[in-house]
């Protein structure tokens, strides 16, 4: 699953400052499409059915529980792309919506 911030007019963001609104949203759906390709060919290369899931969403967090529930999933396995000094804190929050929630 790979979750994008939907585009914003007043951003930091180098690339919602360069795109439009409709180039956004082609340059994420190609990202997420390579990216999620790969994890699904090493998901098939070791037996594991893998479904791709690409979300637009204001905060992946809830994208990525929301998901969880719809899809009836049991675990989630997240990577910190290297940031995992702050990586513990935001999965214990996580962690906690996705109960609370």
């Amino acid at each position: 699953m790979i979750v994008s911030t939907p585009f914003h007019v007043l951003t930091m963001e180098p690339v919602m400052v360069t795109d439009t609104r409709e180039e956004y949203e082609k340059h994420m759906a190609n990202f997420a499409t390579q990216y999620l390709d790969i994890a699904k060919a090493a998901a098939r290369a070791v037996g594991v059915s893998c479904d791709r899931v690409h979300v637009e969403h204001e905060h992946p967090y809830q994208a990525i529980i929301d998901t969880a529930k719809r899809q009836g999933c049991d675990l989630i396995v997240m990577a910190s792309r290297g940031r995992a000094r702050d990586f513990g804190d935001r999965a214990r929050e996580r962690d906690r919506q996705g109960r609370d929630a």
